[in-house]
């Protein structure tokens, strides 16, 4: 019997739930929801439905995870997570105020109260938000010593009834308490946080695994998932996170030293900090004790290649041919050989032959994308658009991939709009969340229809992504469905302001300044900027770009202009922090490195715009404005010889964290 239990933020009216943050076009089919807890349990509700997320299947379908946003207690608060039970009347009031996600078949929700006394309780229900109808349920003592099992079976149970399959009980089910407590706090932080598009804390999420291995050193399940997030950690382009997950996994290997998940993730994590030769010494003491393991054999070549010994790496390819036969993890491997030694044709055979064996295996089609954008190989792009629409299993960033594929080389349109809707909406039904992906089909639904669900995306993409680029181009597109005669007239305005004759800018300044007048919109705001800046009105031009960020905070545009502008005015802490936050909204791109590089010599900071334009010389060494920017850096009085890296840390970090943030 399920039950709404009255614990401290547990019940809709201690946790007011403002949305459900998932949406997809005609919403996920089945959807589970953070599970109520005690307040000194927070937390372990979204860890636990996180992992039915994870796991669950129900008649072949994914199971989305609906986090549940709290209502804010003041206008400046940003929305948090909550964990609340659902049952058919609250969801019900959700659907009212228009915040469920739409065409949902089924709701999973509970209650879980932790045996923090060595007895805990957990309830479990389906239910069809339609009729009310209760699918299954499932309520048991959880007891300390047994408390994974509890929980598996009682999980697996209620997808059984349904029909469907869940399997906790191979990856949980052996943990005691301590265990399982570490182990679902880690899920909660590795949970994407739908206001700030990236993990709660992931920190936190290795720090809760290597507890979970020291708990259970026989887990395989936390030593897998731990190996899992330390990698990503690597590959995030942060320092100090990637090093807390190398210590996470040297502590976790020594409590589970026959755990080759663990051995071969220190190799990986090795190579992903630059440790070459301690890769592939980690990989080869691995590789003694599971000589068939192709991953294996793949980092032993990776470790040679980044060192430039072509030769020693493809012998390590070939004897994981011979020992692995050939797998898509070392067939890629092999393209990425290919390719680094001049052989693009032969890389993309490789990777080709990879998705022979597994048609969407990501790092293949991930590389062939690459390969397509830096060649403009249309035919290719459209084969890996192709592939994508004929999957309902596409890993996520395999179909955003195939969404930045379309918009690349396909021309606007209808089919254009149409495929994108498609790919985008299955990307939203393995995660709800993903901001970008709401945005995309925001803007092709404004195409195809239906205009209000595209409606409903782009205002969506403005609360959860709030202040943010995301958020501002949602705007942007917001106001093109709700006005497109308008909203056309202040993008022919803007251009016309970029590149009029002086005579012609007062009177367009003067339409420009109308035109914000009678719409709230920030682009009519940028565009009066743009004329009231090239018509020489500094003071005017600088009020009128920061009023475009009262309208949008995360407009880029408005920073880039304002840094310029604030550097011209002699305000160098100001062209600072609007260039760094251009940079943080957008990425590193050739502008924004421009502008910060500008910034960074107006404020009398050599040493960070030194290393500025040093990343842009790296991408093209005859760049004229960036050697431009070296000759005011050279001709300054400050200008001092290239600073030894330790000087250098805190922007390049940045640097790195925002380019790796864009590429991936």
């Amino acid at each position: 019997m399920f039950h709404q239990r009255p614990h401290a933020g547990v019940s809709l009216r201690e946790a007011p739930v403002t949305a459900l943050t998932d949406a997809a076009p005609a919403g996920p089919r089945f959807v589970v929801v953070p599970f109520g807890v005690p307040e000194d349990g927070r937390g372990l509700g979204l860890g636990l439905a996180a992992l039915v997320h994870h796991f669950g299947r129900l008649e072949g379908d994914n199971v989305a995870l609906a986090q549940l946003l709290s209502r804010p207690q003041a206008p400046s608060e940003k929305p948090t997570a909550a964990e609340a039970a659902m049952n058919p009347a609250a969801w019900s009031e959700l659907e009212k105020r228009g915040d469920a996600p739409r065409g949902v078949e089924v709701v999973i929700s509970g209650n879980f109260e932790p045996p923090e006394g060595g007895s805990g309780l957990l309830e479990l229900v389906a239910f069809d938000p339609s009729s009310g109808k209760v699918l299954a349920s499932g309520e048991t003592t959880v007891l300390s010593a047994q408390a994974g099992r509890a929980v598996a079976e009682t999980c697996d149970r209620v997808f059984r009834e349904m029909g469907g399959e869940l399997d906790l009980a191979s990856r949980v089910g052996e943990l005691e308490w301590e265990a399982l407590e570490s182990i679902l706090y880690a899920e909660r932080a590795a949970i994407y946080d739908p206001v700030r598009g990236e993990p709660h804390d992931r920190m936190a999420a290795l720090i809760h695994l290597g507890r979970a291995v020291e708990e259970a050193p026989r887990s395989r399940y936390a030593a897998s998932r731990l190996s899992h997030l330390a990698l990503e950690a690597a590959m995030l382009g942060d320092r100090r996170l990637a090093e807390a997950g190398h210590r996470a996994l040297a502590r976790a290997s020594a409590d589970a030293p026959a755990n080759i998940d663990l051995l071969e993730a220190r190799a990986a994590l090795e190579l992903r900090l630059g440790s070459t030769v301690e890769a592939e010494v980690a990989a080869l003491s691995a590789l003694a004790q599971s000589p068939g393991r192709s991953r294996l054999h793949a980092l032993v070549s990776e470790a040679r290649r980044t060192r430039g010994d072509f030769p020693a790496a493809n012998a390590a390819i070939a004897e994981g041919f011979t020992k692995a036969g050939r797998d898509p993890i070392l067939l890629t491997e092999y393209g990425t050989l290919q390719v680094e030694s001049g052989d693009a044709i032969g890389a993309r055979h490789a990777w080709l032959e990879a998705l022979s064996f597994s048609p969407l295996f990501p790092p293949a089609f991930l590389n062939l994308a690459a390969l397509a954008l830096r060649e403009r190989d249309e035919t290719g792009a459209a084969s890996l658009v192709d592939r994508a629409l004929t999957t309902d299993a596409a890993h996520p960033e395999v179909l955003r991939r195939a969404v930045v594929l379309a918009l690349a080389f396909e021309p606007e349109g209808l089919a254009r709009a149409a495929r994108i809707v498609k790919i985008g909406n299955l990307l939203l039904s393995h995660a709800p969340n993903d901001v970008w992906a709401l945005l995309a089909t925001a803007h092709a639904l404004s195409q195809t229809g239906p205009k209000e669900e595209a409606l409903r995306r782009f205002q969506q993409v403005e609360r959860l992504a709030a202040d943010t680029a995301l958020a501002a181009e949602a705007a942007r597109g917001l106001f093109h469905v709700e006005a497109p005669a308008a909203a056309r007239e202040i993008d022919e305005t803007i251009t016309k302001a970029l590149s009029a004759e002086r005579a012609e800018l007062e009177l367009i300044a003067g339409r420009a300044r109308a035109l914000a007048l009678e719409h709230g919109v920030w682009t009519a705001k940028l565009a009066v900027g743009i004329a009231e800046r090239r018509l020489g009105l500094s003071t005017e031009a600088y009020q009128a770009f920061e009023e475009t960020l009262e309208r949008a905070p995360g407009c880029v545009e408005a920073h880039l202009e304002l840094a310029t502008l604030a550097a011209e005015v002699d305000r160098p802490v100001d062209a600072v922090a609007h260039a760094e936050r251009a940079l943080e909204l957008a990425g590193e791109s050739r502008q924004t490195l421009l502008v910060l590089g500008q910034a960074l010599v107006a404020a009398r900071q050599p040493n960070d715009a030194r290393l500025v334009i040093d990343r842009l010389l790296a991408a093209d060494a005859d760049d004229p404005a960036a050697l431009r920017l070296l000759g005011d850096l050279e001709r300054s009085s400050l200008a001092p010889p290239p600073p030894p890296a330790s000087t250098r840390g805190k922007l390049a970090e940045r640097l790195a964290r925002f380019s790796d943030r864009f590429r991936r």
